[in-house]
């Protein structure tokens, strides 16, 4: 059996928006590109990966700029729920359909809170690609299905009150 258009157009879009950049920041600097993988300054050609920024260059930063590797591994994770679910696809029972969707969620707001902290930073400009992109992702992928279990939530006794 071989996986279904959809979950392979899901799994590729997932793929696509995590190799983007989640975050632009213009500053007096020039132009930063923070991806969830690394942060590239073009201006001096300068990149640094995620494992440099979490295990070299973190201490002393403040909890807040340490959203970035928390959404990376919410992302990684939803990308491997999703290539579970393309590989597997109806040849297994079925998961929570719930996760994938969550996990991609939870990663925009932890990226929003990253960019949150970023925006402290004077004359910069924070543009939040990722959270759009996975919002993007989300609505479009992942909606149909997810109003359809809401529909499917709700019981017999929400109408009397």
């Amino acid at each position: 059996m071989r996986p279904s258009h959809g979950s392979i157009c899901r799994l590729l879009a997932l793929f696509v928006a995590g190799l983007l950049p989640w975050t632009v920041i213009v500053g007096p600097g020039g132009v930063e590109f923070v991806f969830l993988y690394g942060l590239a300054v073009p201006a001096t050609g300068h990149f640094v990966s995620l494992p440099t920024y979490l295990f070299v260059l973190t201490s002393g930063l403040p909890d807040r700029l340490l959203a970035w590797p928390a959404s990376a591994l919410l992302y990684l994770a939803a990308l491997v729920s999703a290539s579970v679910s393309a590989i597997t696809d109806d040849r297994l029972p079925r998961g929570d359909a719930r996760l994938t969707p969550g996990l991609v969620g939870l990663a925009a707001l932890a990226h929003l809170a990253f960019d949150l902290g970023v925006v402290t930073r004077e004359g910069s400009t924070v543009v939040p690609v990722g959270p759009v992109l996975a919002g993007l992702v989300l609505w479009w992928f992942y909606w149909p299905s997810l109003r359809g279990q809401l529909a499917a939530l709700d019981g017999p006794f929400d109408g009397e009150r």
